[in-house]
């Protein structure tokens, strides 16, 4: 009877250690993957990308300006997301940096930014005469500039973004940057 109950503890102990190997093994890249977390969210880059104008609307009094970031995950995380941005754009002009307006977008859908990769994240701005009286006078002055048939524009973006992992939200800070666009 002794021997039939060693046996059965023997194999109740190898069963419990087979098990608590099996969760080990499953839970373990959940485990590996949190540690990564905190690296990530401290190293990962948003850059000033590209920064496009469309003018063929400029006889209207309107232009289209896209900004593009690079959002790069550095780290082997899995699950951080840009979920917005808050993007104040200016131009200059006379010397000076002339203020257009912020915008602040709210991605319907996350940017989800895989392990040691890079994704493209766009902000569109729509200047138009005749649109939010608060910016008209600065829309003026950029539809003016845009149709003095100026070689180039230059830019400077400043901002945040916004990042989300499980359910932590992390603003920030976009470094300040410019950027020249070719106009023709």
């Amino acid at each position: 009877m002794q021997e039939k109950s060693a046996v059965t503890r023997k194999r109740m102990t190898i069963i419990f250690a087979t098990i608590a190997i099996v969760s080990l093994v499953a839970v373990m890249p959940e485990v590996l993957n949190y540690a990564e977390f905190y690296r990530t969210v401290e190293t990962f880059g948003f850059s000033l990308a590209e920064i496009t104008v469309d003018t063929t609307a400029i006889q209207s009094g309107e232009a289209q300006v896209t900004v593009k970031f690079n959002a790069t995950n550095p780290t082997s995380f899995a699950g951080i997301q840009v979920i917005g941005v808050i993007c104040s754009l200016s131009f200059l002009r006379e010397q000076s940096f002339q203020s257009l307006r912020s915008l602040n977008e709210i991605f319907p859908q996350p940017i989800r930014v895989e392990p040691f990769q890079s994704t493209t994240v766009m902000v569109n701005f729509t200047f138009r005469y005749g649109g939010e009286q608060q910016y008209e006078y600065d829309v003026r002055w950029l539809i003016t500039y845009l149709q003095s048939g100026q070689q180039e524009i230059l830019w400077m973006v400043i901002g945040q973004y916004t990042l989300k992992a499980y359910a932590y939200v992390f603003p920030r800070q976009i470094d300040t940057a410019t950027y020249t666009t070719q106009l023709r």
